[in-house]
């Protein structure tokens, strides 16, 4: 019975979640379904942002909106992308993720950085500028 009250407050929070950030958050953001996608996206693009989570995990359903607002302003930087560490263990074990959320920037398929728990977005923001992504407001060239 108390499974069924979890999963009933979990599909809550996600159409809350859902109807605060609207459908368009999802459309900068891939959801990474095999281990050979995920091999493939970073391999291919210059930079890639990858969010580890879970759907059964508090913090991460407070970081995704974060992550996928952030993913906007960033669109032309970098390729965004979640991995569902219950649905790609593989990848998870591969890149050593032991807590989510956790984000890691790739650059031209290397790891550059990562950082385990939620961030703000100013924070989240920091970290990709400092990972070697360009602000699209930023004017220096």
């Amino acid at each position: 019975m108390p499974e069924d009250i979890d999963d009933l407050i979990s599909k809550l929070v996600e159409d809350v979640v859902r109807s605060a950030v609207g459908r368009e958050g999802s459309k900068h953001v891939l959801e990474v379904s095999s281990e050979e996608e995920f091999s493939r996206l970073i391999s291919s693009n210059k930079f890639v942002v990858a969010c580890f989570y879970k759907n059964e995990c508090p913090a991460c359903k407070s970081y995704i909106p974060t992550f996928e607002s952030v993913s906007k302003e960033f669109k032309d930087a970098a390729l965004f992308i979640k991995v569902n560490t219950k649905n790609l263990k593989s990848v998870s074990k591969r890149y050593n993720v032991v807590a989510i959320p956790t984000t890691m920037v790739f650059a031209d398929g290397n790891e550059v950085s990562r950082y385990e728990g939620s961030m703000s977005d100013v924070k989240l923001t920091t970290l990709l500028i400092a990972s070697g992504l360009k602000h699209p407001q930023s004017r220096v060239e």
